[in-house]
Formats: structure tokens, C-alpha cells, sequence
């Protein structure tokens, strides 16, 4: 323990641009209490919408390193200069330099990595090369826990990473549900209420499937011109795939009926007022955006893209799950979102702060 008798905690990401990663550490860090942390954060970059986010009684540093992998130096020398109990990351690439850094740490620090997606999912859709799956083999079992979202993901972990269950701990994401209220409270409709107005929300890359939402809405509109489209997320970096949604929204004849409004600084009111709110993802660890959905009482249609929809949503009553790629089904589900309602949603609190605290008084004592 510090002398205040807080325990020190560091939190590593690359940036806070708007993603799922980032959203996720914001929440934790809000959400876990002053009076048992003393809070500190650690960023590649300056960059990302969601700084602005971070109480002001956390500390931040910048190791201003152009990319991840180039910041092995850096890193090593600020968590040694910072001396936390406890480090967390998120992110594959993270995660791995962190765990490689903590070989030449100076001073006994429990090191926390929190896995972001089901591992399955990333090897089989390639999107990490392979000295990364063989460096996640090697250098995962060195971490005191891995955070996994879900059941089903802890069981992947284990089968897949080879490491051993008691090691391994489910917390979900946490929901930041007063902020979520404050900024409803006195939020206007930002719909046209003369339209049925659908809601999506994510970063916009390949793995959201925003592709399939196109095609699938194509034959939503076919049926129903008074449906509207309203995709909420900026583009993963280059550019390319968000060109790529708009072309193809053209080539599809939708474009007068799908609105791309880049990043919203407060989606909730987007999601509050919705008709309906559709995740269209190929895979996912768990999205937070069902979840504040959910919360908002607004129904969603998503794809089957990880197990625990089948855990939260009772199908037909606050929620459709659909097999990704069928545009017909996924379109139908749309169509009857009027059977769907959400007459109460508990949000499942993890207790972050019982796992930091055990972490360190069951580890130093």
C-alpha cells in the first residue's frame, strides 16, 4: 500500500480514441473508488475524443511514441518512475509489451491484461499476424490475471492461450450508468419522429459488419421507405472502409434513407429515443453498446457473434439474435421491431474494486 493507504494503480493504453478498448478503461477508471485508488493513467498519444472523459484527479502521462511497438523504452522507464501496485492494459499489442516490459521491472507490480475479443475470432479472422498469436502463447501466462468478459471467453482463453483457469477472471464491462443518465436527462429527441429511426454505433472497421447492415437494410427499404439508418462511429484510421459504406450505400439506392454521423460526443440520446438498435458484428468481446441499449429500455437486433446475447436477451421479447450474414432474416428482425420491448434491464455491476484490492493485500501481506 502507498502511504495514504491507497493502493497505486496504472492503467496503459495506446490512446483514448473512440473505440470499445478505450470506452471500457474510461468506465473502469470512473467507476472504481477514489477512496481505495490512487489513479493513474498512461497513454501512447494525447490523442482521442475521449481525454475529456477522465476525472481530473487522475494522473497522466504521455510517452508521445508514434507507435505501440515502439514504445518498449519508454514504457519500461515510466512504470518504473510511476512504481504502481497494479498495471492494466487492453489491446493485444498492449498487452503483449506489457508483459514483456515487466521482465525488467524494478519492483514487485501485479500485471492485469484484459483480453478484447474472443481469441478464436481474431485467429480465425486474421487479424493479428502470426508472431503476435505465438508472442500472446508465450507471454500471456506471465500475467498475474487475465480479465476475460464472459464466460465463454474464459473457457477460450484457457483452451486456446493453454493457461490455467485460476488465472484467469470473468468481469464484465462495466456501466457507467450515471453518466449515462446525466446525459439524457435533458437531451431533446435528435430523430425525426415521422420516421422509424434505427440506431448502430461502433467504430467503423471491417469487423462490425456495417457491410452486412447495408445489404441487410436494402431489403428493410424495399419494403418500407419510412426506415431510417443512423450509424454512429468515425472510421478505423485510413478512411477506406467508411468510402467503402458510402459507395455501397449508393450502389444500393439507401442513401436517402442512411445517415453517417461520424463520432457523437454524447450517443445516448441517439440510443434513448431510437426505434431499434442493431449490432451487425462478425465477432465481438462484449459491446458495451448493447448493453447502455438495454439500459436505455431500447430493443436491439444483433448478430450471433458472441454466446452471452443468448445469456442477456430473451429472444422475441427485448431482442432478435440472428446468424451473421443472413441479410433476409437480419432485414425481417428489423421490420418487427415493434414486437419488441424492454420493460426493465439490470445492469450486472462487476466488482472491479473487491478484484484490485484482493490483488494486492492477498499478493504483499
Amino acid at each position: 500500500m502507498s502511504i495514504n493507504n491507497k493502493i497505486n494503480i496504472l492503467f496503459v493504453i495506446p490512446s483514448l480514441n473512440g473505440g470499445g478498448a478505450e470506452r471500457v478503461f474510461v468506465n473502469i477508471i470512473r467507476t472504481i473508488d477514489n477512496q481505495k485508488f490512487n489513479k493513474q493513467l498512461l497513454l501512447i498519444d494525447d490523442s482521442g475524443v475521449f481525454v475529456n472523459l477522465i476525472p481530473p484527479d487522475v494522473e497522466i502521462s504521455i510517452m508521445k511514441s508514434k507507435k505501440t511497438r515502439f514504445s518498449f523504452f519508454r514504457l519500461l522507464k515510466n512504470i518504473n518512475s510511476l512504481n504502481p501496485q497494479i498495471i492494466v492494459s487492453t489491446t493485444n499489442r498492449m498487452n503483449i509489451l506489457l508483459l514483456l516490459a515487466s521482465i525488467f521491472l524494478k519492483n514487485r507490480t501485479k500485471i492485469v491484461v484484459r483480453e478484447p475479443n474472443m481469441p478464436s475470432a481474431q485467429f480465425n479472422n486474421k487479424q493479428l499476424p502470426c508472431y503476435y498469436i505465438w508472442l500472446i502463447k508465450l507471454l500471456y501466462p506471465r500475467a498475474d490475471f487475465i480479465i476475460a468478459q464472459t464466460e465463454a471467453m474464459k473457457k477460450e482463453i484457457y483452451q486456446v492461450f493453454n493457461i490455467r483457469q485460476s488465472k484467469i477472471a470473468v468481469l464484465t464491462n462495466p456501466i457507467d450508468t450515471r453518466f449515462i443518465n446525466d446525459n439524457v436527462k435533458n437531451a431533446k429527441n435528435p430523430y425525426n419522429n415521422k420516421k422509424i429511426n434505427i440506431i448502430a454505433s461502433g467504430r467503423l472497421k471491417k469487423q462490425k459488419g456495417f457491410d452486412f447492415l447495408l445489404r441487410s437494410f436494402h431489403n428493410v427499404i424495399r419494403n418500407n421507405q419510412q426506415f431510417m439508418l443512423h450509424i454512429l462511429g468515425e472510421d478505423d484510421n485510413s478512411g477506406i472502409y467508411k468510402q467503402e459504406l458510402i459507395s455501397l450505400s449508393e450502389t444500393l439506392d439507401i442513401t436517402d434513407n442512411v445517415v453517417f454521423h461520424g463520432f457523437i460526443n454524447n450517443p445516448f440520446p441517439y440510443y434513448k429515443y431510437a426505434d431499434l438498435f442493431v449490432l451487425s458484428s462478425k465477432w465481438e468481446g462484449l459491446p458495451n453498446v448493447i448493453l447502455e441499449a438495454l439500459f436505455l429500455k431500447t430493443p436491439v437486433v444483433v448478430t450471433d457473434c458472441i454466446p452471452y446475447f443468448h445469456e442477456i436477451l430473451e429472444e422475441g421479447k427485448d431482442g432478435f439474435i440472428v446468424n451473421y450474414g443472413d441479410e433476409q432474416t437480419f432485414a425481417d428482425r428489423i421490420m418487427k421491431y415493434k414486437e419488441l420491448s424492454v420493460d426493465s434491464y439490470v445492469v450486472n455491476t462487476p466488482n472491479y474494486d473487491k478484484f484490485f484490492s484482493d490483488l494486492v493485500t492477498k499478493s504483499f501481506n
